[in-house]
């Protein structure tokens, strides 16, 4: 039988995320911890990778999305007269509703890590994260409190920057279908004179949706890098 390898595409690897996780599976190799511990901890960590690598995937067809509709409206466009209009763009707004989708996925996958430190696990970001803290607060084994502080406090930085406000954007689609107050290119009336302005997406909370995607990209990698850290270091720890 040939052998069967697994790998991605060069083309399809994010260079940042491959980073943080090649020093991660470092860092685990030289921990005191029995092999199939570690087999346990290096599988939770490559969920981790594919979660990362589906939020940026979904990230880049969006810009791709933006982008080709951006040159659609540069090339002999004739904008609506006496009416604002906005188009519904299938593309854009399912790619933003799978980034939503897969970014709050990516940190219930990310909490699957705690179990090989802390012999614990919490298998859903619940609570927009206060779950989480509950149990890092309430289970915690005494010699890994301070590792535990850490994670709490990253946590709570988070829920307040940004991940309380995505987990309302995500529940908006679970619940209602759509984001309410979600806005494709917005047209204005033409009134002669000169070309008519067309808004950029925006999302519900009035930021252009590009902007507010790349911001939420990069606080996620920030976020998992420190949590995988801190997690770690608990790991290091003798109980």
């Amino acid at each position: 039988m040939a052998v069967r390898l697994y790998a991605k595409d060069p083309k399809d690897v994010d260079e940042t995320i491959s980073k943080i996780m090649k020093s991660v599976s470092c860092e685990i190799n030289t921990l005191n911890l029995s092999g199939a511990v570690k087999q346990d901890f290096v599988k939770r960590i490559n969920d981790v990778d594919h979660k990362l690598h589906a939020v940026k995937y979904h990230l880049n067809n969006y810009e791709q999305a933006e982008s080709d509709k951006i040159k659609e409206f540069s090339k002999n466009y004739m904008p609506p007269a006496g009416a604002q209009m906005i188009i519904e763009e299938p593309r854009l707004i399912y790619e933003v509703e799978a980034f939503l989708f897969q970014t709050k996925s990516c940190l219930d996958v990310l909490l699957a890590v705690l179990k090989p430190a802390f012999g614990f696990s919490y298998r859903s970001f619940g609570d927009k994260g206060d779950d989480v803290i509950k149990q890092l607060k309430n289970n915690c084994p005494a010699p890994l409190a301070i590792c535990a502080e850490k994670i709490i406090k990253l946590i709570e930085d988070a829920q307040d920057a940004w991940v309380v406000e995505l987990i309302k954007l995500r529940d908006k689609v679970t619940h209602y279908s759509r984001l309410q107050g979600f806005d494709c290119f917005m047209e204005d009336p033409y009134i002669g004179g000169g070309a008519a302005n067309i808004h950029y997406p925006t999302m519900p909370n009035e930021r252009r949706i590009s902007d507010y995607c790349q911001d939420v990209w990069k606080r996620l990698l920030s976020f998992c890098e420190d949590f995988l850290k801190f997690t770690l270091e608990a790991a290091r720890i003798s109980r």
